[in-house]
């Protein structure tokens, strides 16, 4: 996605408000799809922003439904900042993309990185660094009644699927705590 002007405000960073706003219509495109029909937004858990995003960047957002409930999707959102720069040529005569990752910015924050292919743009390489990471949980909801409906179940399949379920489905049981149970689980 790129971003119009008027998202910058006074600053050459995108407002986070913004970049949450898109991690949901991404969210909620995947969780309207998995379940066929009307969702809702209910929580968003553990967001955490890595590094702002800049004018001139494109954004990416990836999901990846993680759990489900019998009426509930909790999905795991991860955006992405695209940045261009110059490929330059070394000793050896060949190409990497410069290094001029802080762009100005002088905060300390971990970046993660990946790198794109230059099929394109060859004088420029593409690189996604991690913006935002996010847990955003939907409830499937008939369009007629307005009411709750049942889901799809998400059946785990890689490791990697089964570590996350799990840790959606511990979320999910402690919002379903009472409030006095959870000071006493802590």
């Amino acid at each position: 996605i790129t971003l119009q002007s008027d998202c910058f405000g006074n600053s050459i960073l995108v407002d986070g408000g913004l970049v949450m706003k898109l991690m949901d219509n991404c969210a909620g495109i995947l969780a309207a799809r998995w379940c066929k029909g009307g969702i809702v937004t209910i929580g968003i858990d553990a967001i955490n922003f890595h590094r702002p995003c800049r004018a001139g960047e494109i954004l990416h957002a990836y999901a990846r439904l993680i759990f489900t409930s019998s009426r509930s999707i909790e999905t795991l959102i991860l955006s992405f900042a695209e940045r261009k720069e110059p490929v330059l040529k070394n000793s050896k005569g060949n190409t990497t993309a410069s290094n001029n990752s802080n762009n100005g910015d002088n905060s300390t924050a971990t970046t993660s990185t990946l790198e794109l292919n230059q099929v394109k743009n060859p004088g420029i390489a593409r690189r996604l660094e991690l913006l935002c990471s996010a847990f955003y949980t939907f409830v499937a909801v008939d369009l007629e009644t307005k009411k709750a409906k049942e889901v799809p179940q998400f059946i785990p399949v890689t490791e990697i699927e089964k570590v996350l379920f799990n840790e959606g489905k511990k979320r999910y049981e402690d919002r379903k705590l009472p409030s006095s149970d959870k000071k006493k689980v802590k």
